[in-house]
């Protein structure tokens, strides 16, 4: 936001989201484009580490374009006539522009490319869309209102928005780039709303009439003025000060008068109003919290107060400690490209000396993923009684993460967690003792145990972001010696501090007399039907795999395709695998834990008990529950503990009404819940053994074989366009995109047909009618993707290119939710018998449909 010389202000999309994110950091924004005094602005020490990167994931995606033939200009959008030259290229037909500068009244912004598709416009055939490179990996609200903003901008310089918006960011699954398509019809009634609501914000700021005050939000780990805000809320006692209290509970209190940590200490045993959001037992636990940190600034000493024992909670999760147990921590950065990369790794056994392993790219942070696993495998074997301590839930996530990223080491790291190898101390401080401390974090909690680190905080920071930085760009030998030595001391001071809590929580369990956790059942030995399998696997692993050379760059281009082969062959085991430790986890979460997890529910309420009507056999409850985030998906079961067991079922969840109806079938009819999780798994059994069975045939008869399984061995050796006479991708003189992909397409024996082009271009549209051709053909038709929308998307243009070309085709799809013109499928055995009679020429179906035997 700045301030033109005519003394109005220019607005971009970023202010936008800067308005929805917060209005105090917005009218400090508005304060200092029209020269009124503020607080200091800070800078995030990563930005511009983030803007290198950006660069170079747009140089990319622009480099992408270029190399499918189109014509991409890049701009300066800030030289003289930039806005100008935008509607001239436009104008022109330009295939992509970067960079461009779009201005519209008091708005202007820089949309990083706009991309020509077809659609009739004001410019002619053809209207732009605008597209975002964006560094995460998931869409999020900012990026998306930012496109949105550049569309209603497009709209006044061709006479439409576009009908999309595209994010595209880093690819996954060895594609260069993920596209995130966004319908602008779908928002453009909140892009509008949330544009006149800021529009009307800056006038009133600009006269002085906007009062704000400051409020913890999500946007303060990025805002420049967050330093001004936290000094703001520590003058004031804000609520947020208080430890492990949420946003949503801290507005409930201030909705109730209770606004000051004092305020909140004062209601320790009576909190004078029933809450609407949350158990009444988390709001007195936070003003407990709120108690001891007042005593303890009041008194100037640290104050902790145990809290009664409970079965499974605080220092009852503590096992018996052992001079073997091994101590861990890790060191990562969120920005290196590809998810992230944990650079270092410290760890010891016990008291002892602290080890490094360093990883300066995703090759070395493999090799120190098998290090860290092969040792603490051997150790335990060793010492059957030590555990893995670690502080905080990342670095066994980090572990499940990494084994599913390289597919290395799952066994050992499922048999560490089946027999419950790891012990998180943040739990067991959090739900033994109310300590007087703002934040449960490793470093504040050393006031317990009095340990003194080597490594300066406050001179850490500019060496550990040398050191990160260097590494996501690829250039780690660039960092100093005197930087990384800081880093290993800083890794090296969370290992020994990590000990000394353990010390100090197992002398506070063994003074209360809490009996340690039982060690559990499992020996970490998987079942002997697993084991089969698996020893199946790995015998077909081991076959594709022989002689094929370490490094990555001398192996051939069937010996990668290979490779890739054997890594794809357990897949599905190693998804399913994170998918059930997420299940145990939750099984094991204390009330707590269930109400701070997105798939946990609390504070289950009884309103109706419904008797099976009919024929049905099964009760049916209705619980209300208060207001709490849940992410519940379509193919999650409500999960409650019975006993030992989390039993699964049925329900239905209303976020609306805030009530779930639980289908409470299989003798749990009496049984009322408290609380519960959500958690649902797809098995891929048909999916995994077809896999199988095409590796068993490459093994055999060699990937080059023609014949049987001919179109996945083309995928994996990169072949295309296999024809009785050759294959001839360049178009004939006359011929359009549309009647080449169909002559080359009717044309094939058995291969694959690739068709690229960027969101817009036109593939749905010419796959549609190369569907027709084929179908005239004689052909009959399968069609499949990852989801079922994206199979719906193409079954709908092939039925309305039925309609344009007045001709009828049969079409189904295996799933609920159809297009107009399709059937739908809910049995196998309907769909086999509709094919098998002619009744169906173009049929719809993901991986589970035809990875099933008589479907293949």
């Amino acid at each position: 936001m700045r301030s033109t010389d005519e003394g109005s202000l220019r607005l971009t999309p970023t202010d936008l989201t800067t308005f929805t994110a917060c209005r105090h950091a917005s009218r400090l924004e508005v304060d200092r484009a029209v020269g009124r005094p503020t607080p200091e602005r800070g800078r995030d020490p990563d930005v511009d580490l983030l803007a290198t990167l950006g660069r170079r994931h747009e140089d990319a995606y622009l480099g992408h374009l270029g190399a499918q033939g189109l014509r991409v200009e890049r701009l300066d959008p800030m030289g003289h006539g930039a806005v100008e030259r935008v509607r001239d290229l436009m104008r022109e037909g330009v295939d992509a522009i970067a960079q461009a500068p779009l201005a519209d009244g008091a708005w202007f912004g820089v949309a990083d490319v706009l991309v020509k598709v077809s659609g009739e416009s004001t410019l002619g055939a053809w209207h732009y869309e605008a597209h975002d490179t964006k560094l995460a990996t998931t869409a999020r609200s900012a990026a998306v209102l930012q496109l949105l903003t550049y569309a209603r901008m497009l709209d006044r310089l061709q006479g439409r928005p576009g009908e999309f918006v595209r994010i595209v960011s880093p690819g996954r699954g060895g594609e260069p780039f993920d596209v995130t398509s966004l319908r602008v019809d779908d928002f453009d009634a909140v892009t509008a709303y949330a544009s006149e609501r800021f529009e009307a914000f800056v006038l009133d700021a600009q006269a002085g009439d906007a009062r704000t005050v400051p409020e913890p939000v999500e946007h303060c780990a990025v805002c420049p003025w967050w330093g001004h805000c936290r000094a703001r809320w520590r003058e004031a006692d804000h609520l947020s000060l208080v430890a492990n209290l949420g946003g949503v509970r801290r507005a409930e209190l201030e909705r109730h008068g209770v606004t000051t940590r004092a305020a909140l200490a004062d209601r320790r045993t009576e909190l004078g109003f029933r809450p609407s959001y949350g158990r009444l037992e988390a709001y007195l636990a936070a003003a407990h919290q709120a108690d001891v940190q007042v005593r303890s600034e009041r008194i100037g000493e640290l104050v902790v107060e145990a809290l009664e024992p409970r079965d499974g909670e605080g220092l009852a999760r503590l096992s018996v400690r052992s001079p073997h147990d091994v101590y861990v921590d890790l060191e990562g950065t969120p920005f290196y490209p590809g998810g992230g990369l944990e650079y270092l790794w410290g760890w010891s056994i016990g008291d002892g000396e602290v080890r490094h392993v360093w990883a300066d790219d995703l090759p070395g942070e493999r090799r120190a993923f098998e290090t860290f696993v092969d040792a603490v495998t051997a150790h335990l074997e060793a010492y059957p009684e030590a555990h893995v301590v670690h502080f905080g839930p990342y670095e066994p996530s980090a572990f499940k993460r990494l084994m599913g990223r390289h597919g290395t080491r799952e066994e050992a790291l499922d048999a560490l967690l089946r027999r419950e190898a790891f012990v998180d101390l943040l739990p067991v401080a959090r739900q033994g003792f109310r300590i007087g401390v703002e934040a449960y974090s490793l470093k504040d909690l050393e006031r317990l145990h009095g340990y003194l680190r080597d490594e300066d905080l406050r001179t850490l920071g500019p060496l550990k972001r040398e050191v990160e930085h260097a590494t996501v760009l690829g250039v780690p030998h660039e960092a100093s010696e005197t930087a990384r030595a800081a880093v290993a001391r800083y890794n090296a001071d969370d290992v020994i501090s990590t000990v000394a809590l353990h010390r100090w929580l197992e002398e506070r369990r063994v003074a209360a007399g809490v009996a340690p956790r039982l060690p559990a059942g499992d020996d970490g030995e998987p079942s002997e039907a697993l084991t089969e399998q698996r020893e199946r696997v790995l015998a077909l692993v081991d076959a594709l795999t022989a002689d094929v050379p370490e490094a990555e760059d001398e192996r051939s281009a069937l010996e990668r395709a290979r490779m890739l082969l054997a890594n794809l062959l357990d897949f599905e085991r190693r998804e399913s695998k994170v998918a059930f430790w997420t299940k145990f986890a939750h099984m094991a979460m204390s009330t707590e834990e269930l109400e701070h997890s997105p798939k946990g529910i609390t504070g289950l309420r009884t309103l109706e008990v419904i008797q099976p009507q009919g024929r049905a056999r099964t009760v049916s409850v209705r619980y209300a529950f208060a207001p709490q985030d849940l992410d519940v998906r379509s193919n999650d079961q409500f999960h409650a503990l019975v006993g030992d067991d989390a039993v699964s079922f049925d329900a239905e969840v209303d976020l609306g009404t805030r009530t779930l109806l639980v289908k409470q079938g299989k003798g749990h009819g009496e049984a009322r819940f408290g609380e519960g999780f959500f958690w649902g798994h797809v098995g891929a059994k048909d999916i995994t053994e077809a896999r199988l069975e095409f590796a068993a045939d490459v093994v055999r008869r060699g990937l080059g074989a023609d014949g049987l399984y001919q179109a996945a061995r083309d995928l994996l050796l990169g072949s295309v366009g296999r024809t009785p006479h050759g294959f001839d991708a360049g178009r004939r003189e006359g011929e359009d995109p549309l009647a080449a992909a169909t002559r080359l397409a009717l044309a094939l024996d058995g291969g694959v047909l690739p068709v690229q082009g960027p969101p817009g271009a036109g593939k749905t549209y010419t796959a549609a009618r190369v569907i027709l051709a084929l179908v005239a053909a004689g052909q009959r038709v399968a069609v499949t993707a990852l989801s079922h929308k994206a199979i719906g998307n193409l079954l709908a243009a092939v039925i309305e290119a039925a309609r344009e070309a007045g001709v009828d085709v049969g079409v189904g799809h295996r799933g609920s939710e159809v297009p107009d013109g399709v059937k739908p499928y809910g049995s196998y055995d309907a769909l086999a018998a509709d094919l098998a009679a002619g009744r169906l020429h173009v049929i719809g179906g993901t991986a589970w449909a035809w990875t099933r035997p008589g479907f293949r």
